[in-house]
């Protein structure tokens, strides 16, 4: 429910937000990346496990300021106490003891869960960059207002009903959070 009176209260000065927000300047908010690059760091839609049974796997994954975007493989060995790091081509990025943090060197901060690291474990993922995660969010992403009322009804496409409310109400905290800015 989109409620004007803070709007309205707020109108003095030569600019006023009602002018700067009128009812479908909100889809238009909701929409900005003001809100979807935020809602794409906190979700971490920028990391896309291959199989969804892999997202214990992932638990804690975040990036540093500077990272390297890509396909990528962990390979656990045989004894359960080593991994291989690669990337979409194969090469090694890593290999390492397991129990310390992985992919440092290329900006991931993560450190798997220790019961996550199996033995003969292996796990694709992407990772790419919060913009491009957000960009898909937007495709994704239906807002409806309609004119002259003050209620927005979005619509968000997917296979995983959790996940898919833990997203909208990233985007709805993120969206009250910016919209009591203006």
């Amino acid at each position: 429910w989109i409620s004007r009176e803070n709007a309205q209260a707020r109108n003095v000065g030569p600019i006023r937000s009602g002018e700067l927000l009128n009812n479908l300047s909100w889809t238009e908010l909701v929409m900005s990346f003001a809100i979807l690059d935020q809602v794409a760091r906190k979700e971490r839609l920028y990391l896309v496990p291959t199989r969804p049974a892999d997202s214990l796997l992932f638990t804690g994954f975040a990036l540093a300021d500077r990272f390297r975007p890509g396909t990528y493989r962990i390979e656990v060995d045989q004894s359960g106490g080593q991994y291989i790091l690669k990337s979409g081509e194969g090469q090694v990025v890593e290999t390492a003891p397991i129990g310390g943090s992985i992919g440092r060197e290329i900006g991931f901060l993560w450190t798997p869960p220790r019961s996550e690291m199996t033995a003969n474990r292996s796990a694709e993922f992407l990772v790419q960059t919060p913009r491009h995660a957000a960009v898909d969010l937007r495709q994704r992403l239906q807002p409806a207002l309609r004119e002259n009322t003050s209620l927005m009804r979005l619509r968000l496409s997917g296979t995983d009903p959790s996940r898919l409310a833990s997203i909208m109400n990233a985007v709805m905290d993120e969206f009250v959070r910016v919209a009591a800015d203006l």
